[in-house]
């Protein structure tokens, strides 16, 4: 297996039948009015480079988007079919932040500056990862009954949000003068759907098409930002033989360590955290990117490095939230870069390991008081 791992910077509807008849008992479904998608504040980094990640998002807390009520009897569509469509403008910048695949960063509405990525999941019937979008208006499937059999049972069918906030080229800075806080209002940025059918190619849309808007937020001056001219860290995995896995929780192939730079215009506490899509054996574990001929049944572990305020070769956590994360270096010189250390390493996630390309992606995000 030879790889890179790329560190990234960072209303309701009776469905109609042929006599729209009650009698006939059909499954009924229909959506909310909007879902909201809970994020946090974001600290913006005038120096940072355009696309560069200015928040520490990642899998959010789950909504409900559709109910689908089915009473004893009555008889129950066939085929499911949830997506979404993204309809803010995209910032011509992409990113990869979950579905294997470069998805466009939006311009948050009536927002200078500051773009957005953002994924869904249906957490309770389907399994997998994240879906995201491949362009403005443009339909996403996050699951359907082909894929996930057990969707077509399900009656509170709920939404999980994936998002990233970054710095995308504007006319002005989004703070207020004198780098002062900006408040950002919830804002629509598309919706959610619903198909449903007999078949794949007999579905239809429900009516009810549930609005996406981001929560209000707080746009707050960013002092510290990553020392880099590049917009990724790449870190060459190597080869390794398949053979060198003993069992599940067992790694193979030496570390390779990477290292990242930050610098502050204050003194302050830096963490780091990293966000991504982790295997299903092993939640630290980054995942393997999707791709034809790709190895399974392992995954990418990272461990801190020498020098931090951390024991060297403690797990590195995945997609926790911020307060949860330790503090790794103290910066108490003002402009002085400051290096923190990580390794990568293959770690076995599941019984059985097949051989193929084992690349991984994950994002980073600077937390800092």
């Amino acid at each position: 297996m030879k790889t890179v791992l790329r560190l990234v910077k960072g209303l309701m509807l009776i469905i109609p039948t042929l006599c729209a008849l009650p009698a006939l008992g059909q499954e009924s479904c229909q959506g909310i009015s909007q879902v909201v998608v809970q994020v946090h504040n974001v600290n913006y980094v005038p120096g940072a480079a355009d696309g560069t990640p200015i928040s520490a998002q990642m899998p959010l807390q789950s909504a409900n988007a559709f109910t689908c009520n089915k009473n004893s009897g009555e008889q129950g569509y066939n085929y499911k079919d949830m997506g979404f469509e993204i309809n803010a403008e995209e910032s011509g910048l992409q990113t990869n932040i979950a579905g294997g695949h470069n998805t466009p960063i939006y311009r948050v509405p009536g927002v200078e500056s500051i773009g957005f990525a953002i994924g869904f999941k249906e957490p309770s019937y389907c399994g997998g990862g994240f879906a995201d979008t491949t362009g403005k208006g443009k339909t996403s499937s996050i699951c359907n009954s082909q894929t996930s059999p057990q969707f077509n049972s399900a009656h509170d069918i709920t939404l999980q949000s994936y998002v990233v906030f970054y710095k995308i080229p504007g006319q002005r800075s989004p703070l207020n003068p004198g780098d002062q806080p900006a408040s950002v209002g919830e804002v629509n940025v598309g919706n959610a759907s619903l198909k449903v059918g007999d078949s794949a190619a007999s579905s239809q849309p429900i009516n009810d098409k549930p609005q996406i808007f981001l929560s209000s937020f707080t746009v707050q001056y960013g002092s510290c930002s990553v020392v880099t001219s590049q917009s990724a860290i790449n870190v060459d995995m190597g080869k390794v033989s398949k053979a060198e896995f003993s069992g599940i929780g067992s790694r193979a192939g030496s570390q390779k360590g990477f290292q990242i730079q930050v610098m502050c215009e204050h003194s302050a506490a830096v963490k780091v955290g990293f966000f991504g899509m982790a295997t299903s054996g092993d939640k630290d574990a980054i995942s393997l990117t999707p791709q034809s001929n790709s190895a399974s049944g392992v995954g990418i572990a990272l461990t801190y490095g020498p020098g931090l305020q951390v024991p060297e070769g403690q797990r590195v956590p995945l997609n926790v939230s911020t307060d949860q994360l330790p503090v790794l270096t103290t910066v108490s010189s003002p402009n002085q870069a400051a290096s923190m250390a990580f390794n990568a390493q293959y770690i076995q996630t599941d019984g059985q390991v097949m051989a193929g390309k084992a690349d991984g992606t994950v994002t980073f995000n600077l937390v800092y008081n």
